[in-house]
């Protein structure tokens, strides 16, 4: 192989901010990128997967007409993330992904073995 074409590529760490931003952000974004892994940290930050579920929706809502960029969410982990919350954010969708700012090995222990390992090597941040 000589050579390799990236169509669409994708934006692994993108803050798009919330609110009137959005109308500036997302359009620019869906012109580069076929997807983009949102970051969690708004204020306030997004904790739960009823956040993630309405952030996405108003991401969606701020795309071109006609786009099919597609956001990948994240949730920002703090002590108080309970197991549930984290396999309910899985659950709905397998391709999200979870973005630890702290989080005890306890909580990662139990939970269900696939997103239990991977997030045993996420590192706090």
């Amino acid at each position: 192989m000589q050579q390799i074409t990236i169509t669409t590529p994708d934006d692994w760490h993108l803050h798009f901010r919330d609110g009137d931003m959005l109308g500036e952000t997302v359009p620019a974004t869906a012109r580069c990128f076929a997807r983009a892994i949102v970051m969690p940290n708004l204020v306030p930050p997004v904790v739960n997967a009823k956040l993630a579920n309405e952030y996405k929706a108003r991401i969606l809502a701020a795309r071109p007409q006609g786009s099919n960029f597609e956001p990948l969410m994240t949730l920002f982990l703090t002590n108080q993330t309970t197991k549930q919350e984290l396999t309910n954010a899985f659950s709905e969708n397998q391709k999200e992904i979870i973005k630890a700012s702290s989080l005890v090995k306890e909580q990662i222990v139990q939970l269900p073995n696939e997103l239990s390992k991977r997030l045993e090597n996420q590192k706090t941040i």
